[in-house]
C-alpha cells in the first residue's frame, strides 16, 4: 500500500491527492537521488491505477498487483536505454499510447533516465504527452530536471527526497555507507548483512559478475566494500594495481550505467585521494560514447582530466 513506500509522508501524501483527483490520464516527472525508488514509487502509481481491490491504491495481492510487480502486466511498458533512451523506442511507446489498454483498465508507461534522452526521442515524446489518450499514464524518472522545458510543462513534477537517517532507524555510518539510498538501507535492516568486515578490492570484477546475475544486495555490499577500500588506499597503491583494478571494473561491467553508480559512490566517500570535481566532469562524459578504461584511468592515475 501507498503508506508503506519508502519515502517520505509528503511524497505519499502527493500522491494520494494525484489519485483522488481521478484523473483520465497523467504525465509524471519523478526525480531524485535514488533510482530504485523513483521506480518503486512509480510502480506503486501504477498499481494504485489498477489495482482490482482497492480505489486510488494497491493492495499487491490482486492479479493485477502481482503481475505489475513482475513486469508482466499487459499494460505495463518500460523504456529504458543503456545510452539514452532512443527515437525507435519512443516510437514503440507512442504506437503503444495509440492501442486500447489490453486489461481495460489503464496504461503504465515508465520510463527511466529520462535526462540522457535524445533529443529527436524527446520531440517525439513530447508530442505523444501533447496529445495523450484517456487512460495512458506516463512517469519519467530522472536524477535531474535538466530535461526539455517543454516536457516539464506538461508534467506534475514530485520530487523525491532522500529519507533521513532517523526516519530510516540506522547509524551514521550505515546511512554513508549506502550513499543515503532508502531501499538498499531497508533490504540490509531486513536481512542483517554484514557491513565492516574487509574484503580484498581486487575481488571487484568477481563480486560485479555475481551481482549483474542476481541483484543480490549482498554482493553489491561487497561491490562498496572494494571501492571503500581501494579509495582509503590509493596513494599507497602501484600503477600497476591501479591498472588492474580498473581492468576488473571493465571487463565485467556489463551494464553501463552501473558506471554512473561506481562514480556516484565513490564520489561519496569524499576522499583527499580523489579529486571531486574530476569525478563530477567523468559523470557528465557518460551521456556520451566513451573509453571507459581512459575515464578511469584518468580519475584513479592522473591529476586532471
Amino acid at each position: 500500500m501507498i503508506k508503506d513506500l519508502s519515502c517520505s509522508i509528503h511524497v505519499k501524501k502527493n500522491i494520494v491527492n494525484e489519485l483522488n483527483t481521478n484523473k483520465v490520464s497523467g504525465t509524471y516527472i519523478l526525480y531524485g537521488n535514488d533510482k530504485n525508488r523513483l521506480f518503486e514509487i512509480a510502480l506503486a502509481f501504477g498499481k494504485s491505477l489498477n489495482c482490482e481491490v482497492l480505489k486510488n491504491d494497491f493492495c499487491g495481492q490482486c492479479e493485477s498487483c502481482i503481475r505489475m510487480e513482475k513486469g508482466t502486466h499487459g499494460d505495463l511498458e518500460l523504456v529504458v536505454g543503456e545510452n539514452g533512451i532512443k527515437i525507435e523506442s519512443i516510437r514503440n511507446l507512442i504506437y503503444r499510447a495509440s492501442t486500447s489498454a489490453y486489461e481495460g483498465k489503464n496504461k503504465i508507461f515508465i520510463l527511466k533516465d529520462i535526462e540522457n534522452m535524445r533529443i529527436p526521442a524527446s520531440n517525439a515524446l513530447l508530442k505523444t504527452l501533447e496529445e495523450s489518450q484517456k487512460g495512458n499514464f506516463f512517469f519519467l524518472l530522472t536524477t535531474s530536471l535538466n530535461i526539455l522545458s517543454t516536457i516539464k510543462s506538461r508534467s506534475t513534477i514530485i520530487k523525491i527526497s532522500e529519507m533521513k537517517r532517523e526516519e530510516l532507524g540506522v547509524s551514521l555510518e550505515e546511512y554513508e555507507f549506502f550513499n543515503r539510498k532508502a531501499m538498499e538501507i531497508l533490504e540490509y535492516k531486513k536481512q542483517n548483512f554484514n557491513i565492516e568486515s574487509p574484503v580484498d578490492y581486487f575481488n571487484i570484477g568477481k563480486f560485479m559478475k555475481v551481482y549483474f546475475i542476481d541483484k543480490n544486495l549482498e554482493n553489491k555490499i561487497n561491490i562498496y566494500k572494494s571501492l571503500r577500500y581501494f579509495v582509503n588506499n590509493l596513494k599507497w597503491s602501484s600503477k600497476i594495481d591501479i591498472l588492474y583494478f580498473i581492468d576488473e571494473i571493465v571487463m565485467n561491467l556489463s551494464e553501463k550505467n552501473f558506471l554512473n553508480e561506481i562514480l556516484e559512490y565513490v564520489a561519496s566517500l569524499n576522499s583527499p585521494n580523489l579529486n571531486l570535481e574530476n569525478i563530477l566532469k567523468a559523470k557528465n562524459r557518460l551521456r556520451i560514447p566513451i573509453n571507459i578504461k581512459a575515464l578511469l584511468i584518468k580519475i584513479f592515475i592522473k591529476k586532471n582530466i
